[in-house]
């Protein structure tokens, strides 16, 4: 799963907004074969195999459930007004967009956390969702 979200975090983002279902998501799998199959019972076995144990399904669990809360706990909303740290200034904005890209970045580079619009007029996007780049008050406030 994180892999796939470093590789095409846009994809995976709609993915697990819109379409996941439960716990796993859908865990459907399906095969097309469009040879004749000679030992059916020997593929089912070898495909049987592959499934997870219950232990290993625990543990899948485990990290699925802190890699989403990490993943998906913004500080802040759309519409939430916030200071945003603009080479060594805070300056005043609002929260436009939440895991905002640009057209042009590369499918590895991460999903910005916020797109802002400053009060003088700028759009730009917040790196990292930390103190050091963006607040909900002025420093000194």
């Amino acid at each position: 799963l994180e892999n796939a979200m470093v590789k095409n975090p846009g994809t995976m983002n709609y993915m697990l907004k819109y379409e996941w279902e439960g716990d796993f998501g859908d865990r459907r799998q399906e095969l097309v074969f469009i040879a004749p199959i000679n030992d059916e019972i020997a593929i089912r076995n070898s495909m049987d195999a592959c499934l997870l144990t219950d232990k290993e399904m625990i543990a899948f669990e485990s990290k699925l459930d802190a890699t989403l809360k990490k993943r998906f706990s913004m500080r802040f909303a759309v519409g939430d007004t916030v200071f945003c740290q603009c080479e060594g200034t805070w300056q005043k904005g609002t929260i436009l967009k939440l895991l905002y890209r640009e057209d042009d970045w590369p499918k590895t580079r991460p999903d910005a956390p916020y797109q802002v619009q400053l009060e003088k007029g700028s759009l730009i996007f917040v790196p990292y969702d930390d103190d050091r780049s963006v607040r909900a008050d002025a420093p000194g406030q």
